[in-house]
């Protein structure tokens, strides 16, 4: 996906002509209206005066211009109509931006499970700027469930069967930075459930992105709006103000930022025709898809990124499985696509050092559902020049 964005950003500041009617204290009549529809699409009229001839000169007759003259000069109201996003709460418009989707295969994004889980690996450690995160998930829920009423996120009790006796013990320390994700302080004996896990279950809370419903969503908001294009993009940067490149796996074949160091991998799921009642995972996590099945996966495999469903992936996933007890399965679906991640396992975004106009946005790995909605906010908030970037997503950073 790349982000084109041209023309320019129109600005209604307190100090503007048009609105020096009703402003004072660093408000005016656009920012008050601003608070009450929020970020939304609205039309544009614009209309300035022009001198211009009354007559196309090259047109006139020459005998008529004998007998009249010269055509003169006159003032002329010239009036333009488009359209824009407000993106800012003092009434900053976004104007003729387009995202360009190219529709090609093996994305993660479209069977990606959309897991917002806040204890990761063997450490059961919280990611970074998770507290963050969190908060602009919620604030964007809340702006979806508000002006759509859709809500695409929804909560899960995750049940995380420890490994071994260090995760249980982690849990049973109850450190201050991760007991408040808890559901049950308590660590729940095996015994007491249908599944195996000799050293006991922590339940965590957890939520889950409804990912292929916010895609579709967006796409038909954003044609609806004339802002989406269906096709691909040659890298020329010529009549944009400046263009992101969200491309995933494949930036490693984007002229502009080939050179960075990235870490895709390609990943399988299955979906599984049984039902479940709550999500688990050991390291391999399943969650209920349906009222009659769910989703489980994944695997991690550096090479081969193109190769599609492989029936090694589905073999691990089934065996990795083991701790639900199943009899036996009917794999409903077996996807795979490509998550591109980097080598120090944070993302990169940022403008290109030798072009301020093209940015990149990416390297999310497995946990985009979980970090893209604060940084696509840092990202809109560093090129309105309202905050720098984090030094750790800079894509300089790799430099030696």
């Amino acid at each position: 996906i790349g982000i084109l964005v041209s023309a320019f950003l129109l600005n209604f500041s307190p100090f503007s002509e048009v609105l020096a009617l009703n402003s004072f204290d660093g408000h005016n009549f656009v920012s008050d209206a601003v608070k009450n529809v929020g970020p939304a699409v609205v039309r544009i009229d614009t209309e300035r005066l022009v001198e211009r001839h009354q007559f196309d000169p090259t047109l006139l007759d020459p005998l008529l211009r004998d007998l009249l003259g010269e055509p003169g000069i006159a003032p002329d109201r010239e009036r333009g109509q488009g359209s824009g996003v407000i993106i800012d709460k003092n009434g900053l418009i976004l104007i003729n931006a387009h995202v360009v989707e190219a529709n090609l295969p093996h994305h993660a994004s479209p069977i990606a499970a959309g897991l917002v889980n806040p204890l990761i690996g063997p450490k059961l450690n919280p990611p970074f700027d998770l507290e963050k995160c969190l908060q602009e998930i919620h604030r964007l829920n809340d702006f979806f469930s508000r002006k759509f009423g859709e809500s695409f996120y929804e909560n899960l009790s995750l049940h995380r069967i420890f490994r071994n006796q260090e995760q249980a013990n982690i849990w049973k320390s109850n450190p201050s930075k991760i007991s408040h994700f808890y559901e049950k302080v308590e660590i729940v004996d095996s015994k007491e459930t249908t599944m195996t896990a000799p050293f006991g279950i922590g339940i965590t809370k957890c939520l889950r992105l409804r990912i292929q419903s916010f895609l579709e969503f967006s796409k038909h908001s954003l044609i609806e709006s004339d802002h989406w294009i269906q096709g691909s993009h040659n890298y020329d940067t010529q009549g944009y103000d400046f263009i992101i490149f969200c491309e995933g796996f494949r930036s490693a074949q984007n002229p502009w930022f080939s050179y960075l160091p990235f870490a895709p991998v390609r990943g399988e799921i299955l979906e599984i025709q049984k039902k479940l009642l709550f999500a688990a995972s050991n390291g391999t996590w399943a969650i209920p898809q349906s009222s009659t099945s769910f989703l489980a996966g994944s695997t991690w495999d550096h090479s081969g990124l193109e190769k599609g469903p492989t029936s090694e992936g589905k073999k691990k996933i089934l065996n990795d499985l083991d701790f639900l007890n199943l009899n036996s399965v009917e794999v409903l679906s077996h996807l795979s696509g490509v998550r591109n991640g980097t080598l120090d396992r944070n993302p990169i975004i940022g403008p290109h050092p030798e072009n301020q106009k093209i940015f990149i946005f990416n390297g999310f790995g497995s946990r985009g559902s979980t970090t893209i909605p604060l940084y696509a906010m840092k990202l809109v908030e560093f090129i309105l020049g309202k905050s720098p970037l984090p030094e750790h997503l800079n894509p300089n950073r790799f430099e030696s």
